[in-house]
């Protein structure tokens, strides 16, 4: 008798992982049991088992990791994957309990964005003086190697951008309902 297996590519973003811990609880109680996720925890690999109810959350955590992972392992939670500072974890409860918080407050998620948010501003920092000597080249030589270049570090630095402002918009939102 074969297992039934499922892979699923999903895209998700630091300031909505709430919206993905809720589509894998759903996965979850339709008995698509998670095993893993791949390298960026983008594609999940499924096991067809029986409707269980699950709590999943991501987090970011860039220091005191033993700690946090010895903390967060004796509260029950599972680890499913780690990857780039980011830890999915998951909480087996039953059907009569209530779902089991990861975080205990609002200030957490803040908290957690705010760690998103320093990493995103130390990867824009430190690829702005690439980004000048590109330009600089390109304005001296426009060869379409420099232009494709050009054109990469525009659409980095317009996403991540677009990532820094839609977490500050995230931690807005997060700080209205206290």
């Amino acid at each position: 008798m074969s297992m039934e297996r499922k892979r699923v590519f999903r895209w998700w973003w630091s300031w909505n992982a709430e919206k993905t811990a809720a589509w894998l609880e759903k996965m979850a109680a339709d008995g698509w049991m998670l095993e893993r996720t791949n390298f960026n925890m983008t594609v999940f690999y499924f096991l067809r088992d029986h409707p269980r109810r699950m709590s999943f959350c991501a987090d970011f955590q860039s220091s005191g990791i033993t700690e946090y992972k010895t903390f967060i392992l004796d509260a029950g939670w599972t680890l499913v994957m780690e990857a780039g500072g980011w830890f999915l974890w998951a909480r087996e409860y039953a059907w009569d309990e209530e779902k089991p918080a990861f975080f205990s407050d609002t200030d957490s998620l803040v908290a957690r964005n705010n760690r998103v948010l320093l990493l995103m501003g130390v990867i824009l920092i430190s690829q702005f003086a690439a980004f000048q000597v590109i330009v600089r080249r390109l304005m001296e030589s426009p060869s379409p190697f420099m232009v494709g270049l050009s054109i990469v570090y525009f659409l980095i630095f317009g996403l991540l951008g677009y990532a820094v402002v839609r977490t500050l918009q995230e931690n807005r939102r997060l700080k209205k309902q206290l």
